[in-house]
């Protein structure tokens, strides 16, 4: 009986582990591991049992999609000179706007091949998705901030953002909240410019003067 319940339990697993949603999470778990042929190996079988299915309805769509999107960033983490992830992530955001994974990753490949510039407008794009999500995607959240201060962290950056952010995005809440990704992320000269902007800008409204006062404080302290 014992034995039966092992091969009944050993079965099960393999059929899951060949099931879509198998591919996926076993695709995903080989890129964390940074076994990026392995992954790319569940992901195509994950997406076949897509395209097998039919394809047809909005749940197989944003499967497809999201396999896609996990596709691209094993091949670019494999081969970062590969063309083929940027056009997976423009077909995907040409087919859906708003996809924050697809955003971020696509401004990673910006950021990687030296266009930091370029990325800039995705990486708030996907910054002010998560925010008004009620579901907040932490894992995207964390990337995006992480990816923002990576790119804050250039020369010229802080100068690139405030010229293609509009009037009433630099609001010193706007700002700050900017600025303490940076901070979060251990991009210090970037915060401490953020927070100056801010502070230069800001109203004589006592709980935002001095909530940004004692962050700019701080951080002065920490570069010092």
């Amino acid at each position: 009986n014992m034995y039966k319940e092992a091969k009944k339990c050993l079965t099960r697993f393999e059929e899951e582990a060949m099931s879509l949603r198998g591919s996926f999470l076993l695709g995903r778990a080989e890129f964390f591991l940074k076994n990026y042929e392995n992954a790319k190996r569940h992901l195509v079988r994950a997406r076949s049992k897509v395209a097998s299915s039919g394809g047809g309805d909005e749940t197989d769509v944003e499967n497809a999609r999201e396999i896609d999107v996990w596709l691209a960033r094993a091949m670019f983490a494999q081969n970062p000179r590969d063309a083929a992830p940027l056009k997976i992530y423009e077909r995907v955001l040409k087919e859906d706007p708003n996809h924050g994974m697809a955003i971020v990753q696509y401004a990673n490949v910006a950021v990687e091949r030296g266009r930091g510039k370029e990325a800039i407008p995705h990486v708030l794009q996907t910054l002010i998705l998560c925010s008004k999500s009620k579901n907040i995607d932490k894992e995207l959240l964390s990337d995006t901030q992480k990816l923002f201060a990576k790119i804050m962290a250039k020369p010229g950056m802080v100068e690139s953002l405030m010229a293609q952010i509009s009037q009433a995005a630099q609001s010193p809440p706007a700002l700050g909240y900017l600025a303490n990704v940076c901070k979060e992320n251990g991009v210090l000269d970037a915060c401490r410019d953020l927070l100056r902007r801010s502070l230069k800008i800001s109203s004589i409204e006592e709980g935002s003067l001095l909530n940004l006062s004692l962050g700019y404080m701080h951080v002065l302290e920490l570069t010092l």
